[in-house]
């Protein structure tokens, strides 16, 4: 490992500080995980509930994610996604 290679860890690091999502969960989501920040009495929480903001970043950063460390986010967090799935249905499988 280079210098280099220790700079452009350092910074996807920093970007991955800042986005609205935990990188390292390795659990299906909740009601209560998406929707913290809601109050059905509050109308403008809607807008900054952790799901209203997940996706708020998902479209501020483009479908299809144009930066490097955007992709790289998404697919560590894709990746403990489907970690979790796995654990879901090898618990919830009736067929095994």
């Amino acid at each position: 490992m280079n210098v280099n290679d220790l700079e452009n860890i350092k910074h996807i690091r920093n970007y991955a500080s800042l986005i609205p999502y935990n990188l390292s969960k390795q659990e299906l989501y909740t009601a209560e995980d998406l929707y913290q920040g809601f109050d059905p009495e509050i109308e403008s929480t809607k807008d900054s509930c952790t799901d209203a903001l997940i996706y708020k970043h998902y479209i501020d950063t483009g479908k299809q994610a144009e930066k490097i460390e955007e992709s790289l986010c998404r697919a560590i967090h894709d990746h403990g996604m489907h970690i979790a799935l796995k654990n879901f249905f090898r618990t919830h499988n009736k067929h095994k």
